[in-house]
């Protein structure tokens, strides 16, 4: 090209010696040499988009730590029933204690309570009796609701305690008014019950109310309790004053095989992340999309027929019946590829970005997977059970544990998110169509 320029400019007298010309300029040329921006750029580049991604994976982090962290229970269901006159005694210091984090919902006996807790309807139950005091939970919801039974439990027991104590303290302030000798006998005798009672011990209020020499003899150990002349301190004297212990039910349990719920709790990771590297691969390894429907449904398949083999008959994590699980299973793990598939053919990369955001970043942390939806911050429990995540996690503990709870919720989110995939992906494939045909009529 030097040449060439070098003789297009020459004058006529220059046209004997072209190629002198042409080695001289070819020799006095600086050598082309890489420009320092362009070495240093790529550099940069690497450090910009290092920042960027720890960027995106500490909001990742926040987004699945932060909702844990600042758990705290909100519209909790518990149901109560028992005594009349002993509910309107309780209800005050039970609403009192639950402040805004449950509402207290009455049901008529015992049976209808329990169920409301396997219908899903009511977190946990008490059951307010004088002379047998229970609280019912299901440990299959999650453990937070088996601990939320354990605290109810001991809130309630400490409750009863404190009403027997003003019993004895009324006791005392009779038998001295009256100069009574059975009365101080059958509270002596209790006195006996209270200092074996460690759970009465912890009740013990420690606000000065109890009087100074009554509170000596429950904290004396093991001294014996002080007698009263002619009537014996025994537990025959003590018919009308009684130690109620509350009784923890399990009325819906989670499998032998998974003791601790961990099972269930976990489960719905590994599924989503199942649909999410199924819709990439089948995006990837296909290009027509009856091809790649074809794989995501017979990859559902076979990963819910391997999956329930795994959950249900080697480890026993959903006991219930199998057949429902695996159905649920399998639309969730189909709807998750087929929601990448249609964002990836209509946006591309930046579809399978916004896949990910929406099943990873929103769909798991929201999902209520080791809390129950009541116990994330304020909107995001509800509005994870509206993303598939959630729903699948919702549903197939229902499913495995709570048959008669209802599932439509369920059923009808991972429906509107498979309808949703199909608009998709009809968008891409109209838009694709159009764009033959301008090409087509360009060429024309």
């Amino acid at each position: 090209m030097l040449e060439y320029m070098d003789t297009k400019d020459a004058t006529p007298q220059d046209t004997s010696q072209p190629a002198t010309v042409s080695q001289t300029s070819v020799a006095t040329a600086p050598p082309s040499l890489p420009a320092p921006s362009a070495q240093a750029s790529p550099l940069k580049q690497a450090v910009i988009f290092a920042l960027i991604l720890a960027l995106v994976m500490c909001l990742q982090l926040i987004a699945f730590i932060a909702p844990s962290a600042k758990a705290e229970a909100s519209g909790l269901r518990i149901g109560i029933t028992g005594e009349t006159a002993l509910l309107e005694q309780v209800r005050p210091a039970l609403e009192n204690g639950l402040k805004d984090r449950a509402t207290l919902e009455n049901y008529p006996d015992r049976e209808a309570l329990t169920q409301a807790i396997k219908e899903r309807k009511a977190e946990a139950g008490l059951v307010i009796d004088a002379s047998k005091p229970e609280v019912l939970t299901a440990s299959a919801a999650g453990q937070a609701i088996g601990s939320l039974g354990t605290q109810l439990t001991a809130a309630m027991q400490k409750e009863l305690n404190t009403r027997v104590l003003e019993g004895i303290k009324a006791g005392i302030a009779q038998a001295q008014a009256q100069a009574q000798v059975e009365m101080p006998a059958k509270i002596a005798g209790l006195l006996a019950q209270i200092r074996a009672n460690p759970q009465m011990l912890a009740a013990l209020p420690a606000d000065g109310s109890l009087p100074p020499q009554l509170l000596a003899q429950l904290t004396a150990g093991d001294s014996p309790a002080p007698e009263t002349p002619g009537v014996p301190p025994t537990a025959s004297n003590l018919p009308d004053l009684q130690l109620p212990q509350v009784t923890l039910t399990d009325v819906v349990p989670v499998s032998d095989t998974d003791p601790l719920g961990i099972g269930i709790t976990l489960t719905p990771v590994p599924l989503t992340i199942a649909g999410l590297i199924g819709g990439i691969a089948v995006f990837f390894l296909f290009t027509t999309l009856r091809a790649r429907l074809l794989m995501a449904c017979v990859y559902a398949l076979a990963y819910a027929g391997l999956g329930i083999l795994v959950l249900n008959t080697w480890l026993g994590v959903y006991p219930g019946n199998a057949g429902a699980v695996f159905v649920a299973m399998t639309s969730s793990i189909f709807t998750t590829t087929c929601l990448f598939i249609a964002l990836a053919t209509l946006l591309k990369h930046a579809g399978l970005a916004l896949g990910v955001v929406i099943t990873i970043f929103m769909g798991l942390p929201w999902a209520g997977l080791a809390l129950p939806p009541q116990f994330l911050p304020s909107g995001l429990g509800d509005f994870g059970q509206y993303l598939l995540p959630g729903a699948t996690t919702t549903l197939m503990r229902n499913l495995g544990y709570f048959p008669d709870a209802d599932a439509t919720f369920g059923w009808l989110v991972i429906l509107g998110w498979l309808l949703a995939a199909g608009l998709l992906i009809g968008l891409a494939v109209l838009r694709g169509n159009r764009a033959v045909s301008r090409a087509g009529s360009k060429v024309t």
